[in-house]
């Protein structure tokens, strides 16, 4: 039923009968070409590295159907791990996780030179200061330094 449905890839498979065939192509061209073609340097290249080529652009190709197995493995987990009531999806349980762990103390402050410029450019400057939470320390009498940040507070 797996296989009418698309839940199961047979492409891979497909993939590495292709790769050896293509394994056995690639050195039948090379012993052609060692000894008909006149060119016995070209041919023995083409057997030490032809297979290796052949087999990187096979695995290439397999690993997108690796990265397609292994984010449907953790749909699965999302949707074993959510609790009744919930809708399981990433974001939510991102930002449940998010939510019952402490902040890292963590805010970024920058100042912008002009209007639209890029960030990575020497455009923007950018610090990180670390910030204590309210209840551990008491409030210092020192000011903050630098520009106050812009935009919404980080979590």
């Amino acid at each position: 039923m797996e296989f009418l449905t698309f839940r199961k890839m047979v492409t891979p498979i497909f993939i590495q009968l292709l790769f050896w065939l293509a394994v056995i192509g690639v050195i039948i061209s090379g012993v052609i070409t060692m000894t008909a073609g006149d060119q016995p340097v070209l041919g023995i290249l083409m057997i030490l590295l032809g297979p290796l080529v052949v087999r990187i652009y096979a695995e290439l190709m397999i690993v997108l159907f690796r990265i397609h197995s292994s984010l449907n493995q953790l749909v699965k987990i999302s949707q074993d791990n959510a609790a009744p009531g919930q809708p399981a999806s990433g974001a939510s349980a991102w930002q449940q996780s998010a939510a019952t762990q402490p902040a890292t103390g963590y805010s970024q402050q920058s100042s912008q030179q002009g209007y639209g410029q890029q960030q990575g450019y020497g455009q923007q400057q950018g610090s990180y200061t670390q910030q204590t939470p309210p209840s551990s320390t008491p409030p210092s009498s020192n000011p903050p330094q630098g520009p106050p940040p812009s935009g919404p507070p980080s979590p």
